[in-house]
């Protein structure tokens, strides 16, 4: 009874998650880097479903994996504390960090659970000297990756790159000890299509008819975001709009009022190219234009011109009339050096 029960829970987990691009590999190598025993580093930017797709991962395998919310602050007593709380074990203010560090290694020695850090550029410090010693980190590499026991990083990259690029410049460290040591560093996609779109809209909206998600998803992609959270951040809004209204389900009026909140406006039109302002002639003349020919070369002052000098006899330089109102131009005749 008890592991249907698991099951079940497992299975209704999964089913408040939609199934993206980004889910599917931030699954897979979560999957991979518990049956390697390795650890993995998750890259990808925000608001695409990465750091959702973690929990929901972990909440499905309590007993595989286990989330730790990587504090922001410099000491290793913090990040010890937040690894203790995700084993459920019971902490207090008199817990110093040996005895910390000890139950932990224990603990995870004996149980192989994958400890999967969110907002991994934390683990570098945040305010460091040359001669400052990455505390945290070199727990995670000695504690964990060192002793064979899996572990995932997930982060955006800019943030743990430049972390870590600003931390080696001023300190020296040999970074390789960490890098070289992941199994792989995993980079998530950049934007989502349209049918992963959609697949998010039916988790937010799972009542609402097919019509209504296709409008959703073409005002997200309009505004050239397609960002996930969107979608949760406008199915919020409209359904508080349909409570307020005393309604059960959103109306059509209730979603365009919560996405004129959450997505930025459009881009105006551009406007056409500027009207001449001899338009309202042309117009009038059955939009035709002359086009003149060029004057005649004035001679230099003190030289009386020659024959050679005059131009010679041509025949009529002919210029094309454009009439915008039909196919075939008219041609106008225009007398040379007039």
């Amino acid at each position: 009874a008890l592991l249907r029960w698991i099951d079940r829970r497992k299975a209704e987990i999964a089913a408040t998650i939609a199934e993206t691009e980004v889910t599917r590999l931030v699954f897979k190598w979560l999957g991979k880097a518990r049956n390697t025993s390795r650890a993995v580093l998750i890259s990808g930017n925000s608001r695409f479903g990465k750091t959702q797709s973690l929990h929901t991962w972990c909440a499905m395998n309590p007993g595989l994996a286990r989330l730790v919310n990587t504090p922001a602050s410099n000491g290793e007593s913090d990040l010890l504390r937040e690894v203790a709380k995700a084993l459920g074990m019971e902490i207090g203010p008199t817990s110093t960090v040996s005895r910390l560090r000890d139950r932990i290694d224990y603990v995870l020695t004996h149980t192989r659970v994958m400890l999967c850090f969110d907002e991994a550029h934390l683990v570098f410090p945040l305010n460091f000297t040359r001669n400052t010693a990455p505390a945290r980190l070199n727990w995670v590499r000695r504690s964990v990756m060192d002793a064979g026991l899996p572990c995932v990083f997930c982060c955006t990259p800019q943030s743990f790159h430049s972390a870590q690029k600003r931390f080696v410049k001023t300190t020296g460290y040999s970074i390789q000890q960490f890098s070289e040591r992941l199994l792989k560093t995993v980079e998530l996609p950049e934007e989502l299509c349209r049918e992963d779109l959609l697949a998010v809209a039916r988790i937010h909206f799972p009542k609402l008819a097919e019509p209504y998600l296709q409008y959703v998803v073409e005002k997200t992609v309009a505004t050239e975001r397609n960002f996930a959270s969107d979608l949760e951040k406008i199915a919020t809004l409209a359904r508080d709009n349909a409570h307020e209204a005393g309604r059960k389900l959103p109306t059509l009026e209730d979603i365009k009022s919560a996405i004129a909140d959450v997505l930025p406006p459009l881009a105006p039109v551009p406007k056409s190219a500027a009207i001449p302002a001899n338009a309202d002639r042309l117009q009038s003349e059955g939009n035709r234009v002359a086009t003149a020919a060029p004057k005649p070369r004035k001679p230099l002052r003190g030289i009386v011109p020659t024959t050679e000098d005059e131009p010679p006899d041509r025949e009529p330089a002919v210029a094309p009339r454009i009439n915008f109102d039909s196919a075939k131009p008219e041609v106008l005749t225009v007398p040379a050096g007039s």
